[in-house]
């Protein structure tokens, strides 16, 4: 068949409908619109850098404007960039920034707004954020339809809001979506971004978007904001906003961090640069300060009967190592003190239950809590028959490992000494501290190795030598990482570098205005839904 005319790839109403309003309330506007309101806004000039860059427009294509004389409308514009990719230091406010410009989006006449993140507890504050600016600004009787337990949102201006998860993000398949808003993109899946979601702007083009907010990391997100700085790439735009650019946090709490967080640590989570990842997992794991001989603590075993806290962690395994470590946090010396270490291969479980109760008992152990990596659930279910009960661990891949660097790193201003010392009896546990080391993957910098977090950009050497790795297993190590953060984290709040960082309960506060102040943006809270 000959073709005489060149067929038109036709837009669905409402996406027309869309590109009639899209880009007349500007962000500045918006935020006026918000002060009018009794939302009274003070973005600070980091966040007006994100602002400014995604208003910045220039004349429509050929393209652009051809597109649109077939479809009966008029565009006079296009925006100069696709995607907008900000690499921030915690506790900037780039969350805040992405949830004003989703709020922003869904004043437009059916416009899609879709938020991802590695997990939908991520996805929450900026959902909540945008959903509390909509409703305090238009009231519910512009909502069609307020589903809170699903986070989604549906305006009678046929505006929809919806998140998505590493987890579920196939699902929406199909989904033509206005913006997308990456959240921790570190985090999340490249391949699910490229394959699945940058699809789905397709239909709203030339005007849809992607921005992806995270703090850095080597791996694809460093890659896409590698794309912002290059000029080979006019449609991407990449800024690194640092903690210090948010007035609201007082200088005095910049130089605790600074103090308190290993060097690296504090170039990439607060400076917001990308460091890498190559060379020692433990970074800051010192033998010479952090490994202890038993003599040098003559009280130890009072500190025991003094009733301080005592953790059990367990890594299980049956063709590699089951790993149990016990630990002993003095609080009046601010200091965990790992003391004793067990490693067996290929044992049943009732084996490793009965030399964990025996060395409990003959020492007089009253173990206040105990964690275990909550994969092994057969393991797990079988040791409650010998009266061991474990909590399951978080083991998230970079916290855990920060979390212990930090505490190698930290000193007691008891002591003077590290706040986390191995006993010289734990060897196992010492060669694997000093031998883990992170293994890069494909030139992308990223592996196939799946996790309950994603795609992981690095992951530890944890091949044995007959495939090329250094060492056979790290499950001491894995003990150590998932007990000392989980027992942090939901036990002794203020320790972990979560904490030192301020980030702790953020994600968990249900009130709007709550959340706009610990970002830097309200001076005044107005009667918020």
């Amino acid at each position: 068949m000959i073709r005489t005319k060149k067929q038109v790839t036709r837009k669905k109403p409402e996406i027309i409908e869309y590109f009639k309003f899209k880009g007349a309330l500007t962000a500045p506007a918006f935020v006026e619109v918000l002060n009018e309101a009794g939302i009274e806004m003070c973005p600070h000039e980091g966040q007006w850098k994100i602002l400014d860059a995604y208003e910045e427009r220039t004349s429509p294509s050929e393209a652009v404007t051809t597109m649109a004389q077939e479809h009966g409308i008029q565009l006079n514009f296009e925006y100069r960039y696709r995607c907008l990719v900000a690499a921030c230091g915690r506790r900037f406010g780039k969350s805040v920034a992405a949830g004003v410009l989703g709020a922003q989006e869904m004043l437009v006449p059916y416009a899609r707004v879709l938020i991802v993140s590695y997990t939908l507890d991520n996805c929450e504050v900026i959902y909540k954020m945008i959903r509390g600016m909509i409703i305090s600004l238009l009231g519910m009787e512009e909502v069609a339809a307020d589903r809170q337990k699903d986070m989604e949102l549906e305006l009678k201006n046929g505006a929809t809001l919806r998140v998505a998860s590493n987890d579920n993000v196939q699902s929406k398949l199909g989904t033509a979506v206005s913006l997308l808003i990456i959240d921790e993109a570190k985090l999340f899946s490249k391949k699910l971004y490229e394959q699945v979601l940058m699809p789905m702007l397709f239909d709203y083009s030339p005007y849809s978007r992607s921005i992806l907010i995270s703090s850095p990391e080597a791996g694809w997100f460093e890659t896409y904001y590698n794309l912002g700085q290059s000029e080979k790439k006019p449609k991407h735009w990449s800024i690194n906003l640092p903690t210090h650019a948010n007035p609201t946090i007082p200088r005095e709490e910049l130089e605790e961090m600074k103090k308190n967080m290993p060097g690296d640590l504090y170039e990439q989570e607060v400076l917001g640069l990308f460091t890498s990842n190559a060379g020692m997992v433990a970074r800051e794991f010192r033998k010479e300060s952090n490994v202890y001989r038993p003599e040098e603590y003559p009280l130890f075993w009072e500190w025991v009967n003094e009733g301080n806290v005592i953790i059990n962690t367990i890594d299980s395994g049956y063709t590699h190592y089951f790993a149990s470590l016990w630990i002993l946090e003095v609080e009046e010396l601010d200091t965990f003190f790992v003391f004793h270490e067990y490693n067996k291969n290929k044992a049943l479980t009732s084996s490793h239950a009965e030399y964990i109760n025996t060395y409990e008992q003959d020492n007089g152990l009253n173990v206040a809590i105990r964690y275990a990596d909550p994969a092994a659930s057969q393991q797990l279910a079988d040791l409650t028959e010998h009266d061991l009960y474990y909590n399951k661990a978080s083991k998230v891949l970079r916290e855990t490992i920060n979390n212990i660097n930090t505490l190698f790193f930290q000193h007691s201003e008891v002591t003077g000494k590290p706040r986390l010392l191995i006993s010289s009896d734990c060897v196992e546990l010492i060669r694997q501290l000093a031998g883990c080391q992170w293994k890069e993957g494909r030139e992308d910098g990223q592996t196939k190795e799946q996790s309950a977090s994603g795609i992981k950009p690095f992951k530890p050497d944890l091949e044995g030598p007959e495939h090329g790795g250094n060492k056979t297993d790290w499950d001491a190590f894995d003990a150590l990482r998932y007990g000392m953060f989980s027992y942090i984290k939901n036990c002794r709040v203020g320790v972990s570098v979560l904490d030192v960082l301020g980030e702790g309960t953020d994600s968990e506060e249900d009130e709007f205005d709550r959340m706009m102040a610990n970002s830097g943006w309200m001076k005044t809270s107005a009667s918020l839904h």
